[in-house]
């Protein structure tokens, strides 16, 4: 299965994961996000740049920079459908984009539908449960950080 990650999940795998208690998990996992099994989109690493603030975190997001991906001309119009379709008003809501801060669900979003990638997110993100629910609706496969985990370890 290959996978699209938000900005919660690699803050988790970076930040908060016990990476000396479980290194072969983590080491797996820095396996798939070189292998392209892992990515995620240009937008998450903006963010990510910003929340990361141990200097071993900031060195892996520059050293595994070619995961973050700008989506292709195909994304784009998939990407133009959606916020057509008025699926991302939860976004705006946020005041995010009021504040510039770089939003990209949208964008995860695309890719997924793209690529048939399933999305991951912490369950702890404030838009999970929407996100997860909007997965759904648009059969897009979803899993929570745990169960990711979990699936790659198999």
């Amino acid at each position: 299965m290959e996978y699209i990650l938000d900005e919660s999940v690699i803050y988790y795998m970076l930040e908060t994961f016990p990476r000396k208690t479980i290194p072969k998990l983590y080491n797996l996992f820095c396996e798939k996000c070189s292998n392209g099994e892992i990515i995620c989109d240009k937008e998450t690493k903006k963010r990510l740049e910003s929340l990361l603030e141990e200097e071993t975190s900031l060195q892996w997001l520059d050293e595994n920079g070619k995961m973050f991906r700008n989506i292709t001309q195909k994304e784009a119009n998939i990407l133009g459908e959606l916020v057509d379709a008025g699926i991302f008003e939860f976004i705006s809501r946020s005041g995010a984009f009021i504040r510039n801060i770089p939003v990209a669900m949208p964008f995860i979003f695309a890719i997924a539908i793209s690529d048939n990638r399933t999305v991951v997110m912490d369950k702890k993100s404030k838009d999970y449960t929407i996100v997860k629910h909007l997965c759904n609706e648009r059969e897009i496969g979803f899993m929570d950080v745990d169960d990711f985990l979990s699936e790659i370890s198999l």
